[in-house]
């Protein structure tokens, strides 16, 4: 009875909340307010929220938060800094001529890379893993038959670019500028069968929670590699950001569709997101910030896009890095035109060379 009484104040202040605070377009929507609860409340306040669209449950951080937080290593840019980066030259494109939904997983079927989900383990090398995880899949795209298979190594950009960062966070952006500059060989999933490990520098990160030292740079191949590190070595010809942000961080109107069109056209992007409490219970549905505290930034790759069928909200798909136990099959989708936990508001891409 105490607990029930507990979540009907809770729901009474979120929507007293709600009312009146307004949102400013181009920022995050204003949410309830971010009140640490314990997890239990947490996923019971998702579950009976009168405007939920996705589904909360207990999952691998269940009684783990240090363990969801030390994942988050995406360091973000300031909003002066990140509006002076190199921009995408946006096709001109009508609106309305863009469809409902989209799914590079269908759009480009041979390219086996965008279906895979990858692994960061206790490492916060998410931002790694997002740019790694899109220029594979844009590797493929570019190629003549779209079959080229290249997994690029996210411990070459953790390790060996300097500027970038590491276990302990770092930056989408330089990582996109190192691939341009320097490029990044390829690199299999973790395993602990060495047998079984594939391309020149496999994840070596243990998949454990408590992982949190960077391996060292190393420019050579393992030995069952087919190939040395400057032949495995790709590089892109551009990099640049897709979001339409200025010096204050307003967003501008044109964003999502200039997501929509760089996803539709070159393939998926990097996007990064501001992380809560709430986040890291979800099963399924489309995710919007609903209660628990702020933990820190993410990245991901985005995909596609679609409209919910059971609640009408429309959203992003993107591809997580908490393998394939978390969330849908270790993809999720998130609120979408609300610039919701400022995924609209850090979205990066690369052009590759064309190779295969």
């Amino acid at each position: 009875m105490m607990a029930a009484t507990k979540i009907a104040i809770i729901l009474a202040c979120v929507a007293c909340y709600n009312h009146f605070c307004l949102a400013r377009r181009g920022k995050e929507s204003q949410r309830p307010l971010p009140v640490a609860f314990d997890e239990d409340d947490v996923i019971q306040i998702v579950n009976t929220h009168p405007d939920k669209a996705w589904k909360a449950e207990k999952t691998q951080f269940y009684g783990k938060k240090k363990h969801l937080t030390q994942r988050l290593g995406t360091k973000d840019l300031d909003d002066a800094e990140f509006a002076k980066l190199p921009k995408g030259t946006p096709r001109s494109v009508n609106r309305a001529a863009l469809p409902a939904q989209f799914d590079a997983r269908t759009r480009w079927p041979t390219c086996v890379s965008i279906k895979e989900v990858r692994d960061q383990g206790g490492c916060g090398s998410c931002w790694a893993l997002s740019v790694a995880a899109a220029l594979s899949d844009r590797i493929c795209i570019k190629s003549p038959r779209q079959w080229t298979y290249a997994h690029i190594s996210s411990q070459d950009f953790m390790t060996c670019c300097s500027k970038c960062g590491g276990c302990y966070g770092g930056y989408v952006e330089y990582a996109y500028e190192y691939f341009t500059n320097t490029g990044a060989v390829t690199g299999g999933e973790y395993t602990n069968n060495t047998a079984e490990q594939t391309g020149c520098r496999p994840y070596s990160i243990p998949l454990q929670w408590d992982y949190t030292i960077t391996p060292p740079c190393t420019k050579s191949c393992q030995s069952s590699y087919y190939r040395n590190y400057q032949q495995d070595t790709y590089q892109g010809t551009s990099w640049y950001t897709v979001s339409k942000v200025d010096a204050y961080g307003t967003v501008s109107d044109d964003t999502e569709t200039n997501i929509k069109t760089e996803i539709m056209t070159n393939g998926p992007v990097s996007c990064s997101m501001k992380v809560y409490e709430d986040f890291g219970t979800y099963k399924s549905g489309v995710y919007q910030h609903l209660t628990g505290a702020y933990l820190g930034s993410h990245a991901v790759k985005c995909l596609g896009w679609g409209v919910d069928a059971a609640t009408n909200v429309p959203y992003w798909l993107a591809a997580n890095s908490w393998g394939p136990g978390w969330g849908e099959g270790g993809f999720f989708r998130i609120r979408r035109g609300t610039n919701e936990c400022n995924i609209e508001g850090r979205v990066n891409a690369g052009f590759p060379k064309q190779y295969g």
